[in-house]
Order: C-alpha cells, then sequence, then structure tokens
C-alpha cells in the first residue's frame, strides 16, 4: 500500500515530528537511508541523521523533522508502517476477492482507526455501523439513532446543503452539526453513480491528515467491495429506498426521513412506470437501464421481482416533457410501459407495483409505447372473463356478424367493433378504417339490419365491447 507524509507523521508521533508538507500525495512504497549522489526516487522516502538530536525524513519538499538520535530504530518504524499497511491493504484485497460480507470489511477499517465507522447510503440511511457498543453510544449521542439508523431529520438537513457532500474524487473532510461530535466523510462512488459515504467518528472530534488519507483508502475498498459484489443485496444509490420500500423493512419515520433528505414529500404526487422488453435482446434491458438513469435527476430506476420499476416525483418533474423523452428511449431499446395512476402515498407502491405487474400479460407490446392503467382495465377483466367463466360471453349479434363476413367477404363486425371503441364517433371511425362516411353509414345500416341492435342504448354497447375484449384475448391465447 502506497502511504503519504502525513501517515507516516502519524505512526511516527513518538519523535514528536515537526511537519512541514507541501504535497502530501499517497505515492510512498520505500524507505532508504540518504546517501550522496544516490539517485531519488518519488515513491521512496529518505532518512537522513542531521545532528545528534534529528534526524529527517524526506521526500521531494516533504519533510518530517524527528526528534531522535537512533537512526536505524527510525529506519526500523517506517519499514514496519509499510508492512502493518501492505498486510492490511492484503486482508482488504482478501476479503473482497472472496466476496466476503461487507462487514467484515468494515471491521478490518476499525482495526486501524480504533473508533467507530459508519456507512451511509445516499439518502443517509447507516447500512453498517462499526466500533464497540460503549463508542458508538456515546459518538452517536443517542441510542435512537443507532436503533432507527438515521439522524434527525433537521442535522441532516443542515448536511444536505453542503456544496461537495455528493462530488466525485472530492478527499476526505471534515463535517460539522452542531451539538454532534465533528465527522470525518469520504464520498463513495460505484460505476459514476454516488452510493454513500464512510463516516468516521472519533472521540473529541480531532483528525489529523493522516487519518483523512487512511479513510480515503478504505473509501476506495469499500467502491472496490461495490465493484466486485454487483448483485449484493445492499442497494446504496438513491433508488435503493424504493427497494428497501418494497422490501417492508423500514420503519415509517425511517422511510419519510429518508425520503424527505431527496426532496421528496408525503404530499407529492408520484407515478410509477414498468419497463418491459418487447423481444428477446438482453442488450436491450442494459440500453434502456443505462439511458432512464441519466433522463432526469427526480426520476428513479429500481427493480423488483426481476421487473424493471420507473419513479418519478411529478411536482418536481415535467412530466410531458420526460414521458415525451422515454417513448424514444423505449422504442430504440425495443421496450415499452404500463403507468400507475398518480399517488401521494408512498405506502401504495408495492400495491401498484403489483398491480402493473399483472396488468403487463394484457399489454399490445409495441416499442415506445406507454399504457396506462386506465387503459389496460378493460382487456384485463375480459381475460378474467375468458379465463374464469364456464358460460359463453360473447354477444349473440358477433357470432351472426361473422358468419355473414365469412360467408359474403365483407368487414361488418371488424366496422362495429371500430365504431364502438371510436366512441361511436363517425368522423373517427371513417377515418380509422379509411372508408367514406356514406360507406361507413351504409354498413352501419346492414348490421342494425342483420341483428336489430340498438346502439344507442348504453348496455348493448358495453356487451358488445366486452364481447370484442373477450375475443380478442382469445386470439392473443391463441
Amino acid at each position: 500500500m502506497q502511504l503519504s507524509m502525513w501517515i507516516l507523521a502519524d505512526w511516527l508521533k513518538d519523535y514528536h515530528p515537526e511537519v512541514k508538507i507541501e504535497n502530501g500525495d499517497r505515492i510512498l512504497r520505500n524507505v532508504r537511508l540518504y546517501a550522496e549522489g544516490l539517485k531519488l526516487s518519488r515513491f521512496t522516502v529518505y532518512l537522513n541523521q542531521i545532528d545528534g538530536q534529528k534526524a529527517m525524513c524526506s521526500n521531494g519538499r516533504d519533510i518530517l523533522i524527528l526528534q531522535t538520535d537512533d537512526l536505524n530504530e527510525v529506519f526500523n518504524r517506517i519499514l514496519d508502517a509499510f508492512e502493518y499497511y501492505n498486510e492490511w491493504q492484503e486482508n482488504m484485497n482478501t476479503c473482497i476477492s472472496y466476496m466476503r460480507p461487507l462487514k467484515e470489511l468494515m471491521d478490518m477499517f476499525t482495526s486501524v482507526f480504533h473508533s467507530v465507522l459508519i456507512m451511509a447510503d445516499a439518502t443517509f440511511f447507516m447500512r453498517e455501523v462499526c466500533g464497540s457498543r460503549e463508542d458508538k453510544e456515546y459518538l452517536t449521542k443517542s441510542q435512537q439513532i443507532l436503533e432507527d439508523k438515521i439522524m434527525p431529520l433537521e442535522d441532516l438537513l443542515r448536511i444536505n446543503q453542503l456544496e461537495h457532500i455528493r462530488k466525485s474524487n472530492v478527499p476526505a473532510y471534515l463535517v460539522s452539526v452542531p451539538d454532534r461530535e465533528t465527522s470525518a466523510v469520504t464520498n463513495l462512488f460505484s460505476d459514476n453513480k454516488h452510493i454513500g459515504w464512510l463516516i468516521l467518528l472519533a472521540p473529541g472530534g480531532e483528525y489529523s491528515q493522516g487519518t483523512l488519507d487512511l479513510l480515503d483508502v478504505a473509501g476506495e475498498f469499500v467502491e472496490k467491495w461495490f465493484s466486485r459484489n454487483r448483485e449484493s443485496d445492499l442497494t446504496m444509490d438513491t433508488a435503493g429506498i424504493f427497494q428497501d420500500i418494497m422490501s417492508d423493512t423500514l420503519t415509517e419515520k425511517q422511510m419519510y426521513t429518508r425520503l424527505e433528505t431527496m426532496g421528496w414529500y408525503p404530499s407529492d404526487a408520484k407515478q410509477l412506470y414498468l419497463i418491459l422488453q418487447t423481444d428477446d435482446v438482453l442488450k436491450a434491458h442494459h440500453a434502456v437501464r443505462r439511458y432512464l438513469e441519466m433522463l432526469n435527476t427526480q426520476a428513479y430506476l429500481f427493480t423488483y421481482d426481476g421487473n424493471m420499476l420507473y419513479i418519478l416525483n411529478k411536482n418536481l418533474t415535467d412530466e410531458h416533457r420526460l414521458e415525451s423523452q422515454m417513448k424514444e428511449i423505449l422504442k430504440k431499446s425495443h421496450c415499452c410501459a404500463v403507468k400507475s395512476p398518480a399517488f401521494t402515498d408512498i405506502l401504495l407502491l408495492k400495491k401498484y407495483a403489483k398491480s402493473l405487474q399483472v396488468l403487463a400479460d394484457f399489454l399490445d407490446m409495441d416499442p415506445g409505447k406507454v399504457i396506462s392503467v386506465e387503459e389496460s382495465r378493460l382487456p384485463y377483466i375480459a381475460s378474467l372473463l375468458a379465463r374464469q367463466t364456464v358460460l359463453d360471453m360473447k354477444h349473440p349479434s358477433l357470432y351472426l356478424l361473422e358468419e355473414y363476413d365469412r360467408k359474403n367477404d365483407t368487414q361488418l363486425s371488424q366496422t362495429l367493433c371500430c365504431f364502438l371503441k371510436n366512441n361511436c364517433s363517425y368522423i373517427e371511425t371513417a377515418k380509422e378504417l379509411y372508408i367514406h362516411r356514406s360507406t361507413l353509414l351504409y354498413r352501419l345500416n346492414r348490421i342494425r339490419e342483420l341483428t336489430e341492435l340498438d346502439l344507442d342504448n348504453y348496455d348493448v354497447r358495453l356487451s358488445l365491447q366486452i364481447s370484442y375484449l373477450i375475443r380478442d384475448c382469445g386470439k392473443q391465447r391463441m
């Protein structure tokens, strides 16, 4: 493992180091005694005696002046540092390679920091808390926080205002909240998505730069763990809260606090989409996932029972613009979607997800199509009737019209179906069938003569529509 001069300064604290560090990069992997004419390496720290009581440890313009007259002892202590941290790195790599639980990796961190370490996801939910029980209760200031696994909302909203808490490639930094210990934090990213934070709580809230450097190392290994364990049950990014809601593992307090840190409030209108593939092209699933995740910052993609779900906050989103863009993405990715009615109560999320899954079986799977629950209900009801009843639910007039069409090569049954579907509009029906209005009138009159149907009667029209739906369901099953 490569160390920094800051880490070495902490390791050599018994020598009361005078620190003069300008760069302090984590690049050190070797130590040598300095000698005239020696070719210097930027990855090596050099040690030499500067007078009878002081030694200098240097790397470029970074210098530690140590109070010691025993150069060999300091040399061995630095070798011990490389050996200690190399073994630490090796143990972490082994833990990741063998896909051990995340808690085991976190326990390895606490062996170096000797304090409380928290891993919180992108909604501030504490996924793992490591350290002694006494330290955890003392440093979080509350046993209730440990039980809820989340800080009070007012504290989180203050933290949420910090500019750098969700930026990538930011070195570990300090976070202070009134009436709480200062914490050291490093941001976590996986596949270029923010997945949370690694948080160190030290008694007194004091942290050296060397500790911050080591926290960055720990954060890199957490990111590496997630990269290696892609199938992990831990979903750390913001969308993970919706999977947690679906799994019924959250209390209402946990749920609403986490949503409010995202800017989602109980009164906000939400909408849920079930994304479906229209063919067996494997690439379609990955393509639509990638594009939808980039589409809007207030819409989130998550999975449930192997299905892809997309939820948006209608109060924070231009729904019509988003849906228009979504249709283009779905079409290119050979996918379609069915969407729920708008709802405010997030507790209804699981109910709507299940209802969308049921209705998905009755959709016309055309790429780019987005169908509402309202449009899917009648086909669903008709299918239930077709499957469950032993009675012949088909209107007798349909048999008569179909038989007439077969014998005379006409299209009366199709005409009647189209007329009913267009709410008995002559203009829309003629337009859809590509026929003149007079032709349509002739066909409708012929239908009335053959069947004596009263198409002005609501019950008659409803019975006929259900009959056509049952017929279409039967065709889909064949």
